[in-house]
């Protein structure tokens, strides 16, 4: 039977384009997957019609950075990231060496980002490999999509989170048994940041991913100070970006987080390997960063999603990093929306299966209640929409969360 759901449909028609809807309907066929998109028509006897008017449905927020042990680390303010890492981050992701702290943490998490319309997340785990598991488990049960990774680090870290090349035969094993489950469980090598990784790991790393067919993220040139340890560490007068490129980590497949302090030939770099990047505006002004430069890396097409980096990242809500997003670039929220939907859809290597209403894509949806002042009417202007809900008082929250055609949370 085909489910038809009927309310104002807004999605993302291009990076900066949106295809408006003021009453229309989404078909969705037994597969969970969208069979059509458009106007409202009257459906045949045997449809099963959702009338969720007024409110405005919204492809799910897809979240391409996040850290599964940091979300009780939130708000730990004044310092630099290297220290705010020694201080607040080790320790949290040191309690995950118990399997059930790491199980009430993932399933926490989960159930705050379907809370605020995330439906696909790009999550770090800690180093220990029950934490990857627990964490996969709970996506499971929550019915969320999302890629995850338990970190590589081998020097430069406490010693008791050290997971170097020797922890990749269970890196394998854990994408053995989690990459592809489901359709939405995917899994990620993640060799944490350049100064963590000694040359070895890093390129054995890039080897595993390429040999499994799994992704990889990582963090790039996120701060000053650590962009001087890297050269530090590797020597000569090669960039952050090179480092990576010379050790076979910048790949299709690829995302890594910030990217902030980067030349035009970095930028290059990335679009030519097909790396993707997770933009996080919010951690960006919270560790006090810098600014990542988005006109000059789509000046040179690299892919960009957005990620709230939680917990550097106050915030669950995408809502309000696409705030942050436009409160440190020249953009629009169409801009901002889309990289929410299609661009992280696009930089976790799932635009086939998400990211718009396209037909034949999975049914990822959230319902909204129309912004105040709002109507969803034909005369609405789009943007004025997506900036309504952008700059909703703590984030828009949804009504309700659709995965693959399926209702899996309800706001209430």
């Amino acid at each position: 039977m085909t489910d038809v759901h009927r309310a104002a449909v807004l999605h993302a028609s291009g990076t900066d384009g949106v295809e408006y809807y003021a009453d229309g309907a989404i078909g969705v066929g037994p597969g969970g997957r969208i069979e059509s998109v458009g106007p409202w028509r009257e459906p045949s006897a045997e449809a099963r019609v959702h009338d969720h008017r007024p409110a405005l449905l919204v492809p799910g927020l897809i979240d391409t950075h996040f850290h599964i042990p940091q979300i009780d680390a939130r708000g730990r303010y004044g310092l630099p990231l290297l220290q705010w890492l020694d201080r607040h981050v080790y320790p949290a992701e040191r309690a995950c060496a118990d399997p059930e702290t790491a199980r009430n943490m993932a399933r926490r998490a989960f159930q705050s980002l379907l809370a605020h319309g995330t439906t696909t997340v790009a999550a770090y785990t800690s180093c220990h490999v029950q934490a990857a598991h627990a964490a996969f488990e709970e996506a499971s049960a929550a019915g969320i999509r999302a890629v995850i990774g338990n970190p590589l680090m081998d020097r430069e870290t406490p010693p008791d989170l050290r997971a170097g090349v020797e922890a990749l035969a269970a890196c394998e094993e854990t994408a053995a048994r989690w990459e592809g489950k489901h359709g939405r469980l995917f899994y990620a090598f993640t060799p944490r940041f350049a100064v963590s990784c000694t040359p070895a790991l890093l390129a054995s790393a890039a080897e595993a991913a390429r040999r499994t067919g799994c992704r990889i993220m990582t963090h790039l040139a996120e701060n000053e100070e650590e962009v001087r340890r890297v050269t530090e560490l590797f020597g000569g007068d090669r960039s952050y970006t090179a480092v990576y490129a010379s050790h076979g980590i910048l790949a299709p497949g690829t995302i890594v987080a910030h990217a902030i302090h980067l030349s035009g030939e970095d930028c290059e770099s990335l679009a030519r390997t097909g790396t993707a990047v997770a933009h996080c505006p919010s951690s960006n002004f919270f560790l006090k960063s810098g600014r990542m430069d988005l006109s000059m890396l789509d000046n040179h097409d690299v892919t960009i999603g957005l990620g709230t980096d939680v917990g550097a990242g106050p915030s669950f809500s995408l809502w309000e990093t696409m705030r942050d997003m436009l409160y440190t670039n020249d953009t629009t929220p169409e801009r901002a929306f889309s990289s929410a939907t299609r661009g992280g859809a696009e930089a976790l290597g799932l635009w086939d299966r998400i990211g718009d209403f396209s037909p034949g894509k999975e049914a990822d949806f959230c319902v909204y209640d129309v912004p105040p002042g709002l109507t969803a009417g034909s005369e609405s202007r789009p943007d004025e929409m997506i900036a309504g809900l952008i700059f909703t008082e703590g984030g828009a929250r949804p009504r309700e969360v659709w995965i693959g055609g399926r209702r899996i949370f309800s706001g209430g």
